[in-house]
C-alpha cells in the first residue's frame, strides 16, 4: 500500500500542514522526553522544600530545552 501527500506550499494552511507532517517524528520524540521528565523532576524535588511554582518553572524550562533539542518551533506548527 502506498500513500501520497500533496501540499500546495503557496497556500499558508497547506504549508502549516507540511511542517506538521515533517516534524511528526521530532514531536513524538519530544513528547517521549517530556513524559520521562516528570519522573526525573519528581526525583529531583523529592523531599525538598519549595512551592509548586518552583516546580512549574523548572518543568517549563526543561520542556523549552526539549523543544529546542528537537528543533521544534511551536509557532510554525500551530
Amino acid at each position: 500500500m502506498k500513500a501520497k501527500l500533496i501540499f500546495d506550499l503557496s497556500n499558508q494552511d497547506d504549508k502549516v500542514e507540511f511542517e506538521r507532517v515533517n516534524s511528526s517524528i521530532a514531536m513524538a520524540c519530544a513528547l517521549f522526553d517530556i513524559l520521562r521528565l516528570r519522573k526525573s523532576l519528581s526525583n529531583q524535588f523529592d523531599g525538598k522544600e519549595g512551592d509548586a511554582l518552583d516546580g512549574i518553572a523548572v518543568m517549563a524550562n526543561e520542556i523549552g530545552e526539549i523543544m529546542e533539542k528537537y528543533n521544534l518551533d511551536i509557532d510554525r506548527l500551530i
